[in-house]
């Protein structure tokens, strides 16, 4: 059963203090948003669609300001320059937001060139290796943390990863499954390797300073998202694979 929704007018001025929700969109994560095609340039995705969703049910306008990486996003919300942030759990760590259960999981993977002799996760982490992430993400803040011995490279979005690693000489590139290179125009030049290096846990984040009750109904909305279809159907719509929803999670009172 979907969880039930009770909004009020302290709550939208909690959620939306300004009059619109002001959502920040990080285009680092193309299973999430993406850039469209066209000279209109207006992003598209699962998040855009969440942020449209909950601002209707706000009676408020959304107003999106996109950003190139998860550390910008963060930022803007923990500065308060944004109400609503799309993020890792991980990158959430010790930032004052407040985040809901993770509404959907995506695999981090490795892709490699189509003649490369790496073939497994465990074969990228050698000294002779160097790895291309984009700067500012959830990829950069765990590799750094857990590569012992492969280099990072950091590209400036990851929308230039891929030819960055083509043009370095480097090893390896990380991405999202299946999402993260099926649009390049390099595609016949790479090799996807089997399995993950990690689960990125995906969440809604609004600033502590929303309050308590704010939190609350973030979880709440957050379970319906996944209990009502919502993000399965949107996953579907905008042809995202690798990535799965979340299990749902009991709301406490």
């Amino acid at each position: 059963m979907s969880a039930i929704l009770t909004i009020d007018p302290t709550l939208v001025a909690s959620l939306a203090p300004t009059g619109v929700l002001r959502t920040v969109i990080n285009l680092g994560n193309p299973a999430l948003a993406r850039m469209r095609p066209g000279p209109e340039q207006q992003v598209a995705g699962v998040s855009i669609d969440i942020a449209q969703d909950l601002a209707h049910r706000l009676g408020v306008e959304a107003r999106l300001m996109v950003v190139d990486n998860a550390r910008q996003a963060v930022e803007a919300v923990g500065s308060l320059e944004a109400d609503l942030g799309f993020f890792t759990l991980d990158s959430c760590q010790d930032q004052p937001i407040a985040t809901s259960a993770p509404y959907l999981l995506i695999e981090g993977c490795y892709l490699v060139r189509q003649e490369s002799p790496i073939r497994n996760n465990e074969d990228v982490d050698q000294a002779h290796h160097k790895v291309v992430v984009s700067q500012g993400s959830a990829y950069e803040q765990f590799l750094g943390k857990s590569l012992e011995y492969a280099q990072l490279v950091r590209a400036s979005t990851s929308l230039d990863a891929i030819a960055s690693m083509l043009d370095s000489g480097a090893d390896a590139v990380v991405g999202i499954r299946l999402t993260s290179w099926n649009d390049s125009p390099h595609k016949d030049r790479l090799r996807q390797l089997d399995g993950c290096f990690m689960v990125l846990q995906q969440v809604l984040g609004i600033s502590e300073e929303a309050g308590a009750d704010a939190a609350r109904f973030l979880a709440t909305y957050t379970e319906h998202l996944k209990q009502s279809g919502f993000i399965q159907a949107r996953l579907d719509e905008h042809g995202i694979a690798g990535a799965a929803v979340a299990p749902p999670r009991t709301l406490e009172d």
